[in-house]
């Protein structure tokens, strides 16, 4: 997928876990290093991740009057103004023949991307219904 959501939580439990039998053994020291180097190593990442400038992805349907619909070339290029990258495109035909869907994921690096992007949809003539499901941080 675009994004690997809990890997840390389950280190952290299988962590959580193996300190536990540390105390339980009765081995305090190796518990208290195991601890501290846990904390150490969560606290460190975290401020490693938030100083990174990664992507936001988002998960995203458009629907539109089969009448009106963009090229893709088009939704590209509406979608470019805001720095905004649409991957895996998928096509869909429905209410017999009625309205014409692009789904797929949504990737930037501006944490101003997607809301300039609704911004701009809410004024987008011959569209019907937009979602954008947000999946990462």
């Amino acid at each position: 997928g675009v994004s690997v959501q809990g890997l840390t939580t389950a280190a952290c439990i299988w962590t959580t876990s193996a300190i536990g039998m540390l105390f339980g053994l009765g081995m305090f020291y190796g518990g208290v290093i195991a601890t501290a180097a846990t904390l150490i190593t969560l606290i460190v990442f975290r401020w490693l991740e938030s100083a990174s400038s990664g992507h936001i992805f988002a998960l995203a349907i458009f629907r539109f009057r089969a009448a009106e619909a963009p090229t893709e070339d088009a939704l590209h290029k509406l979608l470019g103004e805001h720095d905004v990258q649409l991957r895996d495109i998928s096509y869909k035909l429905s209410q017999s023949g009625e309205i014409f869907e692009y789904r797929g994921s949504l990737r930037t690096r501006l944490a101003s991307g997607f809301p300039a992007l609704v911004s701009r949809l809410r004024d987008l003539h011959g569209l019907v219904e937009y979602e954008l499901d947000r999946i990462s941080k």
